[in-house]
């Protein structure tokens, strides 16, 4: 089961570079319920990444914040590499999105 959860998470984030953001957020939200009903924590930070970038490039900031938020969240509670890169990241596309420079920097700094 982690490889498709995985999967899902990849799908969502080749939908959004392809630019068809409905089926991002729809793959994306679908992936968080099916972690959240098998209890795999450490899946939840890629998906709510995945989920956050459309919202974000799409202005709706209020429900990117909140996915970048549990992405942190459930990240730190992981605590590997993978799981803080990928919140982050999200973090990241965030602050690109509401064009904040110094914001991105900040997001993107613990990675360097």
């Amino acid at each position: 089961m982690h490889l498709n959860l995985g999967a899902t998470a990849y799908l969502a984030d080749a939908a959004y570079r392809l630019g068809d953001w409905d089926i991002a957020i729809s793959e994306a939200e679908t992936g968080i319920a099916l972690a959240l009903d098998l209890d795999h924590v450490r899946s939840l930070p890629m998906r709510h990444a995945a989920a956050a970038t459309p919202y974000a490039y799409r202005g709706d900031f209020a429900r990117a914040a909140s996915h970048v938020e549990a992405a942190s969240r459930t990240a730190k509670a992981v605590g590997d590499v993978q799981t803080l890169l990928w919140s982050h990241v999200a973090a990241g596309h965030l602050a690109h999105a509401r064009r904040d420079p110094t914001a991105v920097i900040a997001a993107l700094e613990p990675l360097a």
